[in-house]
């Protein structure tokens, strides 16, 4: 016959041979006397109600489970309401990339192929890096003294230098390995791109870096997250490297630090300055041109690229939105205790 193993009088647990409780003297009852215990009145003739405590003895066994139990069930409490076309709107964090992504490959295979000028591509870095930099210093012109404007330009022209002088040794980096080796690396890199890419570095730049106050300087955000980029660069550069000239491989390292690397700063402070131009004015021009040159190596790629971003775009929201009402997330008093940060 099952026993109870802790008195239900006073919580001390009854070793094997104990028939009675020697601090109540109460005798060891059977699990099938449960019901004495839950059906103990008080001195007014009330039923006892449970509690959830330890430092009085109450009527009930150690293993009831009262009714009250579930009170503080708590379902979904983290589910929130999503509109359809926000979520469009925010999936321009994922179609940007993307579409980077994109403008990289199509230029550089229309380069392989003979279809785009070499002069035109050194051209359009120079111009989009110029460019980037004249929208840069408009946006931050009250937010950063003109002395970090400097630095940046000075930054920018070691950039172009240092690699100018490093394409000779890029373009021979890979001579000993097969173009299915390279070929295969460059596709793994890549999707570790767009895996591990910091697709929160734009919406994270209004919380900067929690540094003491120092008069007349902005604290600067977060860096973005190195692993996506890095990853993109090392892709960027076993592509470089089947190039026919050092001139190639400096237009296509340089249009990739540009794309993967400077575009997040640039697209980053358009989103500060103003949201309306980030998500109805860049994305469709990075959409359209990625497109157009896509369109110019493969008809059917530019098809499936606009498929995608279709899809992400107005797809994807209404399936997360329908997939919420499946959602069930409980809580109770079985959780570990949070205790909230306020630091």
């Amino acid at each position: 016959m099952a026993l109870f193993r802790y008195c239900p009088y006073d919580g001390r647990k009854f070793f094997q041979e104990e028939v009675v409780c020697p601090l109540c003297k109460e005798p060891r009852f059977p699990l099938s006397h449960t019901w004495r215990f839950q059906r103990e009145r008080s001195q007014d003739g009330q039923r006892v109600p449970w509690r959830k405590i330890l430092y009085e003895r109450q009527p009930y066994d150690d293993t009831h489970v009262d009714i009250t139990f579930l009170d503080s069930l708590i379902t979904n409490a983290t589910v929130g309401e999503y509109r359809y076309w926000t979520l469009c709107c925010w999936s321009v964090d994922l179609t940007q990339p993307l579409s980077c992504l994109t403008l990289f490959l199509a230029l550089y295979v229309l380069l392989r192929k003979g279809m785009v000028d070499v002069r035109w591509l050194v051209g359009l870095d120079m111009g989009l890096l110029a460019g980037g930099y004249v929208v840069c210093v408009l946006l931050r012109r009250n937010k950063e003294p003109q002395g970090g404007t400097w630095r940046a330009l000075r930054s920018a022209v070691n950039i172009v230098g240092f690699l100018w002088m490093l394409s000779p040794v890029l373009q021979t980096l890979t001579q000993t390995y097969s173009s299915d080796t390279l070929y295969t690396l460059t596709t793994m890199f890549l999707l570790l791109h767009l895996a591990f890419y910091d697709y929160h570095f734009v919406y994270g730049s209004n919380k900067p870096n929690r540094r003491p106050a120092v008069p007349g300087v902005r604290p600067s955000p977060r860096p973005p997250s190195p692993f996506g980029l890095n990853a993109a660069m090392f892709a960027a550069v076993l592509l470089a490297s089947r190039l026919n000239t050092s001139a190639e491989v400096f237009s296509v390292v340089l249009f990739a630090i540009e794309m993967f690397g400077l575009s997040l700063i640039l697209r980053r402070d358009i989103r500060d300055s103003c949201e309306w131009a980030y998500t109805f004015v860049l994305t469709p021009l990075l959409v359209a041109t990625a497109y157009w040159l896509l369109k110019l190596v493969s008809i059917h790629m530019a098809f499936f690229y606009l498929t995608c971003i279709l899809l992400i775009t107005f797809v994807g929201p209404y399936c997360f939105i329908h997939s919420q009402r499946y959602k069930s997330e409980i809580k109770g008093p079985w959780d570990i205790a949070e205790v909230p940060s306020y630091s």
